[in-house]
Formats: structure tokens, C-alpha cells, sequence
């Protein structure tokens, strides 16, 4: 996962960090 959390801090802002 934190791969992945990485990838939604980058791009994830506009979504929402998770």
C-alpha cells in the first residue's frame, strides 16, 4: 500500500489522500 499512497499524494490531492 504504500506505493500505492504514494501514487494519491502526487495525484490523489485533488481526490483526497487516503
Amino acid at each position: 500500500f504504500g506505493g500505492f499512497q504514494s501514487a494519491m499524494v502526487l495525484t490523489g490531492n485533488v481526490g483526497g489522500t487516503a
